[in-house]
């Protein structure tokens, strides 16, 4: 279900009237919230982090809400603290802001309604929960698809996209800019390029610690959603995805949790010791295991006794140059920011990319298909250099462990890349030093902040900014700070859920200038997509954008 926003309809809730007549522009939409949110808790999180608001709207079971303010310089206060923090207050992974329009949204809104009233009958009448006869099915939905027929049906979901979305910029556009005017699609869409390989190919890969539905214990993949109350767990090796190396030493990681006395985590109850295993297994042959587990209840000597039996039992096994452990008691697996632990190997593993190597932390991000990452980064590079030349200034954004500016260092005048989580751009010099790489500094901070702080070394000279942000896209305060910073010619923005993130970012990027997007805007000039997650449905979408002038139309 894809609901991208609720509208005013006529509704009484609690003596307020909402009516099509409000004020659109003083209304805020936010996607990707808890539908586990109702209309009260929402409000509750809203007010509790002082969230000045006129009304909202917001149904249980619905991924969307809607807040209405008193006045645009409330609205515009707001929005990008409500962006910033919406994870940690609670309101939802990915929120993003819509920008569709009132008539699209009714139609949305009518569609959530029916499927609330839907899951309503369903529930009355409960039927037998759904368990896929193949956990293909499941991990890799186009399994069953020869590889050409996927690549045609992702170019063509991306095409159907790209004009989908420019009609919605278009909107967005108020001076008669020509390339806006010129078009029927968001900007032409080359051939998609595929995965050099299409089987085995992830070097991460996250087992899940539970029971299978004969109750054996298990770490594999999840067989459907708790939401479901879907919680048994299968056997991963049939899936075809993980590395080779991954399935040899997957029994090792599966003795370990079978063994033990101490048991698996239940997510009903939120009871249990084992959670997660992460395990990493590069093309250079090192590999990394990450053991998940919940201390709470567990005396410290049968804990330290837990611990030092992972240590033996993956030293025993030559293949983990890295092992470490991490505590997590929340009731989430994946929102831990506890510390890691090294048990036993090397603090890192090292990957090799496009001739150059990388140390990656267990915690730090890194592309999981590293022969279509070649394919990925050679085509960045190939925009980035389309206008560029050795004088460049190249603007490496959300750069991870620096592995896109370090694979252009060599063709540009200097790197700088910006990173918020600390591990990955200390990974990023040591990374820039393993390669004796002298023209590349990495910062850790918000890439708003960061910006502003380095204006005098973009001054004056050529520079090209890489977008890569996370699922949910760059956030709205990135995307002001790159506007106002005239100096950056283009952008080659990478996404990974262009869907979300990309549609999230794009009408910031093109749209006329505001007071909350001020400077000259952008146009997207050619895309193109890289098959990144064969036999899914996912593919990665490139698109580069040219800084505009006010132009006439022709």
């Amino acid at each position: 279900r894809d609901i991208m926003e609720a509208v005013d309809t006529t509704q009484k809730t609690e003596g307020i009237q909402t009516s099509k007549q409000e004020p659109s522009n003083l209304k805020l939409t936010l996607l990707g919230v808890d539908p586990r949110l109702d209309r009260k808790k929402f409000q509750k999180i809203l007010t509790d982090h002082r969230i000045s608001f006129e009304k909202t709207k917001k149904l249980w079971d619905l991924d969307f809400g809607v807040i209405w303010f008193k006045t645009e310089e409330e609205k515009e206060k707001h929005t990008d603290e409500l962006l910033l923090n919406a994870k940690s207050w609670g309101l939802g992974d990915q929120v993003a802001i819509s920008t569709k329009k009132d008539g699209q949204e009714t139609d949305e809104y009518k569609r959530g309604r029916k499927e609330i009233e839907d899951r309503k009958k369903e529930r009355r009448n409960p039927k037998k929960q759904k368990v896929p006869e193949d956990i293909r099915d499941r991990v890799t939905p186009y399994w069953r698809k020869p590889y050409e027929e996927q690549l045609v049906e992702k170019e063509q979901a991306v095409n159907a996209f790209f004009k989908k979305a420019y009609h919605s910029v278009r909107g967005q556009i108020k001076e008669p800019l020509a390339w806006i005017e010129d078009r029927q699609s968001l900007c032409p869409l080359k051939p998609i390029l595929p995965s050099p390989v299409t089987q085995s190919y992830r070097n991460k890969v996250s087992f899940t610690a539970g029971k299978t539905k004969e109750g054996q214990v298990m770490i594999g993949f999840t067989e459907g959603s708790l939401r479901d109350d879907i919680t048994t767990v299968c056997d991963p090796t049939g899936t075809n995805i993980m590395h080779p190396t991954a399935s040899k030493l997957y029994p090792h990681l599966l003795r370990v949790v079978q063994e033990s006395t101490l048991p698996v985590y239940a997510r009903e109850t939120h009871i249990g010791f084992w959670r997660i295993i992460d395990l990493r297994t590069f093309e250079s042959g090192q590999s990394c295991a990450l053991f998940q587990v919940d201390p709470k209840d567990v005396p410290q000597d049968q804990l330290d006794a837990e611990l030092n039996r992972i240590k033996t039992i993956c030293s025993q096994q030559e293949g983990f140059n890295s092992v470490y452990y991490q505590f997590n008691s929340a009731v989430s697996d994946a929102s831990c920011s506890s510390p890691i632990h090294l048990l036993s190997g090397s603090e890192y593993i090292i990957e090799e990319l496009l001739g150059l190597k990388f140390e990656v932390s267990p915690t730090s991000f890194f592309q999981t298909n590293t022969k279509a990452t070649e394919v990925l980064y050679n085509l960045v590079k190939e925009q980035v250099m389309a206008t560029a030349g050795k004088e460049t200034l190249l603007l490496d954004l959300c750069c991870g462990t620096g592995t896109i500016g370090l694979s252009m260092a060599k063709d540009v005048a200097e790197v700088i890349g910006i990173e918020m989580t600390p591990s990955a751009v200390e990974d990023a010099k040591r990374n820039a030093a393993l390669n004796n790489i002298s023209n590349a500094t990495f910062y850790c901070g918000k890439a708003e902040e960061v910006l502003e702080k380095i204006l005098i070394k973009t001054s004056g000279r050529k520079c090209v900014a890489v977008l890569d942000p996370p699922r949910a896209g760059m956030h709205p305060s990135v995307i002001r700070a790159v506007r106002e910073c005239e100096s950056i010619s283009e952008i080659v923005y990478v996404s990974c859920n262009y869907k979300l993130g990309l549609a999230t970012n794009l009408t910031d990027l093109c749209k006329s200038a505001s007071k909350r997007v001020p400077g000259p805007s952008f146009a997207p000039e050619v895309g193109y997509c890289v098959d990144m997650f064969p036999n899914t449905d996912q593919v990665e979408v490139i698109v580069r954008f040219k800084r505009t002038e006010k132009q006439k139309k022709k």
